[in-house]
């Protein structure tokens, strides 16, 4: 669904830019990189380094993923996992939402880790077809498949003392955001 283009050039290559716009405007944190479809993977470990962390972002492709759909609780157990002892457990989703209604278990998982969820959701609200090498998704019986933003994401910040934020073109948006939650862990 990340490749779908109502977001232009497309979801993915559009949260990647913002992504690396936005790391030039960050100060005085570590950021470690994962990538989740049905899994998660370490792209990068928690780290200061933020050349680095450009060229890694620059270079993934989602080609070089084989794996489809959207399993949100194993990329907070990942996180999880690579937080270990740290105080402060703060994740940033740039994502569609997926396709679920009911984010309960999500929840109840960060909540009983200290994760704080933020939510930048690259989607609209119209949505679009995926484009695949043969033409046009379709579902089993032959109609076009159309992905949507999931408005249900929002309950996943909300309840879990992050955030939500909508993509937006403008260009400092997502670094605000960022920052801003940095704030929200200096003063618990």
């Amino acid at each position: 669904s990340m490749l779908a283009n109502d977001i232009y050039p497309n979801r993915f290559e559009f949260a990647k830019n913002k992504l690396l716009n936005s790391l030039d405007k960050i100060k005085d944190t570590r950021i470690a990189i994962l990538g989740f479809a049905n899994q998660a993977f370490l792209i990068s470990p928690l780290t200061d380094d933020f050349s680095s962390l450009k060229f890694l972002i620059k270079n993934l492709y989602l080609d070089s993923i084989s794996l489809t759909g959207t399993n949100i609780l194993n990329i907070l157990n990942s996180a999880n996992e690579l937080f270990d002892h740290t105080s402060t457990k703060q994740l940033l989703l740039l994502t569609d939402g997926g396709d679920r209604t009911d984010f309960s278990d999500e929840i109840d998982f960060a909540n009983e880790h200290n994760i704080q969820v933020f939510i930048f959701d690259v989607a609209s609200e119209q949505g679009s077809s995926i484009p695949i090498e043969s033409g046009i998704l379709e579902d089993a019986y032959g109609n076009l498949v159309i992905v949507k933003s999931n408005p249900h994401i929002k309950d996943l910040g909300k309840h879990t003392q992050g955030g939500y934020l909508k993509y937006s073109l403008g260009g400092e948006v997502l670094s605000k955001f960022i920052n801003n939650f940095k704030q929200l862990s200096s003063s618990k």
